[in-house]
């Protein structure tokens, strides 16, 4: 298992730098992500040009946050080229967006549930006036939780969402009535057996 991991790793190099228009549109992009954060928090509101920078470059970060992951998730595709590439990027980082507005919004009810929890489990010292907050194990156990949800499981969540959106488009409603034919389809089989 071991090996085969470490041979898909190897191949998908090498098929990264055998496709060097692919590579080099993948490094531009990246670098202009770069760009527009550093441009982000060096710029100061003065003028209507910085505050128009500061309300635009934002949205240019999360279009090249998903046009990234759209490009890496379509770039396995075997023989393709590096127009193919960003033009599928293009078609789906919206996709990979719509379908990460729902992981989003799980994150941010963890941070809030979380600190809710944090306060909970603090202890603190006893010395009159002092505002020193000790670690106890319960705090200490809500933390590790939290980094598991936060860091482990919702980007695996997130990774698979976005492979299968990729794969099979963003189809809710046709997959919520699929999901109900399936299940009814199991029902009458269970009675009839």
């Amino acid at each position: 298992m071991v090996k085969d991991v470490f041979h898909s790793i190897a191949a998908a190099a090498q098929r990264l730098f055998a496709n060097w228009a692919a590579l080099l549109i993948s490094l531009s992009m990246y670098s202009a992500l770069l760009g527009a954060i550093y441009l982000f928090f060096t710029i100061r509101e003065a003028t209507a040009t910085q505050v128009a920078l500061n309300l635009i470059l934002p949205i240019a970060v999360v279009a090249l946050f998903f046009m990234i992951q759209a490009m890496g998730l379509s770039y396995v595709r075997i023989g393709v080229g590096a127009a193919y590439l960003l033009k599928r990027s293009l078609k789906d980082c919206w996709r990979i967006l719509l379908a990460s507005l729902p992981l989003i919004l799980i994150a941010w009810l963890i941070v809030y549930l979380f600190g809710k929890a944090d306060q909970a489990f603090f202890i603190e010292s006893g010395a009159a006036g002092s505002t020193t907050m000790k670690w106890g194990w319960g705090a200490i156990v809500v933390h590790a939780v939290q980094i598991l949800l936060l860091h482990v499981l919702l980007p695996l969540i997130a990774i698979h969402l976005w492979i299968a959106t990729v794969r099979g488009g963003l189809d809710l409603c046709g997959d919520l009535r699929r999901l109900r034919r399936d299940r009814l389809f199991t029902a009458v089989q269970n009675d009839n057996v």
